[in-house]
């Protein structure tokens, strides 16, 4: 869960990712994830981008889960929209 922090239609959204009830803020400050789209022509790009992960042994696992998630679901987009 969390808030929209960026919304720009078409070209840009930036969510903050909430803390849990009883989560302290993290050092790094909040996470963030935000996704990019540019059109050039007809091609379409989107990009996503994790922020605010602290770099510490133990986020290590959060943030393989965050890069395979986002690398699987950006795989499987793609699939479906070439499917179309």
């Amino acid at each position: 869960a969390g808030r929209t922090d960026v919304f720009l239609p078409h070209r840009r959204l930036r969510a903050v990712v909430s803390l849990g009830a009883d989560e302290k803020p993290l050092p790094s400050g909040p996470i963030t994830i935000e996704f990019t789209l540019r059109q050039i022509d007809k091609l379409t790009t989107v990009k996503v981008n994790v922020a605010g992960i602290p770099d510490s042994e133990d986020w290590e696992e959060y943030y393989r889960l965050s890069v395979d998630r986002w690398s699987a679901a950006l795989t499987e987009l793609k699939t479906y929209l070439l499917s179309r």
